[in-house]
């Protein structure tokens, strides 16, 4: 009989301990974080470079992928439009811009995907797109600049160095010297007076980009197709669009001045 317990007790520490290891196991996959990219997809002008350091700078040239901690510089001529996947989709760069892709990543958590995307504006102008690639995501994506942190819920958004941010599509949340901004479509955050004002160019037009694309859209295709390519899947799976997709994504607004 004490034999026998003996034995049952051994059997209960080991399945107890075999149980323990398989829940870290699992608790540690879930917690993995998964590393974003920024790939270059559109390139205008002849000065574009990036470094990893901040410091030394190379050419960054269509197809270069940028990595969280990367900053990009773009010239007095030149643009860019970059896919970020799952942490953006499109980033669009202006003239003299220098932008820090401070975070990009993504984990699972309780079930939950959460992605976080950070941009750090030194310099310059951006615009783009935020949207999160399924609707139970928590999709964090902020704008760092002088005059505060944008933070973008899923819009079209072009946004200064300074502060300056305008919204066609969905809303930002402007935070800045402890003060909270609600900027709504068709309306422009002036960081130096510190409100919100509706942007003239848009008032009495329709942005063109559009806001609800089904699945069998072609244009949202081109872009699931560009995420596949993104995430890794074999490109034998679906069709090869043109890269100048982007272009037809998003457009940035050309009366945009961050000096007014």
């Amino acid at each position: 009989m004490t034999r026998a317990l003996q034995l049952l007790g051994l059997s209960f520490f080991f399945w107890q301990q075999l149980f323990s290891a398989i829940a870290q196991e699992v608790g540690s996959s879930t917690n993995t974080v998964f590393s974003g990219k920024a790939v270059l997809r559109v390139s205008k002008g002849s000065s574009l470079e990036c470094a990893i350091d901040g410091t030394t700078w190379k050419p960054f040239k269509v197809g270069n992928v940028a990595n969280e901690g990367t900053t990009i510089r773009t010239g007095p001529d030149s643009s860019a439009y970059l896919f970020l996947g799952r942490n953006g989709p499109v980033l669009w760069l202006g003239g003299n811009t220098v932008l820090r892709f401070e975070i990009l990543s993504s984990w699972n958590s309780n079930g939950n995907r959460i992605i976080k995307t950070v941009l750090d504006l030194k310099a310059g102008q951006i615009g783009g797109q935020s949207r999160a690639p399924n609707v139970s995501d928590e999709f964090i994506y902020q704008v760092k600049t002088s005059g505060g942190v944008a933070e973008v819920q899923e819009a079209d958004y072009m946004a200064c160095q300074n502060g300056k941010t305008g919204v066609m599509r969905g809303s930002v949340n402007m935070v800045c010297a402890s003060k909270s901004f609600s900027i709504d479509p068709k309306q422009i955050f002036n960081p130096m007076i510190q409100q919100v004002q509706i942007w003239s160019a848009l008032k009495d037009s329709v942005w063109r980009n559009k806001t609800s694309i089904s699945p069998g859209h072609q244009r949202y295709q081109i872009a699931e197709s560009f995420r596949r390519i993104h995430d890794g899947w074999p490109p034998q799976l679906f069709r090869p669009e043109p890269l100048c997709s982007h272009e037809r994504e998003f457009r940035p607004v050309a009366d945009f001045k961050c000096e007014n």
